[in-house]
């Protein structure tokens, strides 16, 4: 009798040091998501086949120090001692108001932008200097960025073309977070039709997941209104940034984001 009741003694025990090994194995630190680390950068943007799209290099300050775009175009950044506003870009200079806002973009080469707050707008105005002489010497288009609220870019127009766009995000951060007032200059630099969606993403903070394109183009040789959905895939280990995106527009493309943690 003894015998018995010390077995089942020691099968109680055992069980509870299991439960208690168990539960602490279970117990684990919940991480927010939401609250992006201010160290965290986006390093790389790459092909489906590891094409480089975008590369991005810090300094000390965790400052934007060089930028590749578009795989071949490199650009080198400058700042005022003790700003985190970008001053200069290889030959671009940039100009602000006293809000700290970006108010112009401008340099030798081809063409120079200038930025207007207006209520529940933005106006981004690229004059561009023609390469080929003809009756124009230069080219002048003007997007409206159109604001909610809380500041999301909803809506635009890009004239003299007369397009209107409609903008649909997700809830998530970009993953351009903590670099978008330095991206934009950048951007502003290609013509407006070619960025208008990285820059309406950029003044957002979110990501794109629809853009449609209105009617508000009533010439004759109109073509047909664009659908754009991008998908995104979210399993970064620490935060909810997305890691990749696939593009099911008219031109199909996927890009992977590499970050510094």
């Amino acid at each position: 009798m003894r015998t018995t009741i010390y077995l089942f003694t020691s099968v109680w025990m055992m069980s509870i040091i299991c439960l208690t090994s168990c539960n602490k194995q279970v117990t684990f630190e919940q991480h927010d998501r939401l609250n992006i680390s201010k160290e965290f950068r986006l390093q790389e943007v790459r092909s489906e086949n590891n094409e480089l799209f975008e590369r991005y290099t810090y300094d000390g300050q965790k400052r934007l120090k060089q930028v590749v775009y578009n795989g071949t175009d490199i650009f080198e950044l400058s700042y005022d001692n003790g700003s985190d506003k970008v001053k200069s870009f290889n030959e671009y200079q940039a100009s602000y108001d006293e809000q700290n806002r970006l108010t112009a973009v401008s340099g030798p080469e081809l063409s120079n932008t200038q930025l207007k707050y207006l209520p529940n707008q933005i106006q981004i105005i690229q004059t561009t200097r023609m390469i080929v002489p003809g009756p124009k010497p230069t080219q002048i288009d003007t997007l409206n960025l159109f604001t909610d609220g809380n500041g999301a870019v909803v809506r635009a127009t890009l004239l003299p073309k007369k397009i209107g766009y409609e903008f649909r995000y997700d809830q998530y951060a970009n993953p351009y977070i903590h670099n978008e007032d330095t991206m934009l200059p950048i951007l502003l630099v290609y013509p407006l039709q070619q960025v208008f969606k990285e820059i309406a993403s950029l003044k957002t903070g979110r990501n794109l997941m629809r853009v449609y394109q209105n009617a508000t183009n009533i010439s004759n040789s109109v073509e047909k209104p664009l659908v754009e959905d991008i998908s995104y895939r979210y399993d970064h280990i620490k935060y909810d940034v997305p890691t990749s995106s696939n593009s099911h527009g008219e031109l199909k493309s996927q890009r992977h984001f590499l970050y510094t943690e």
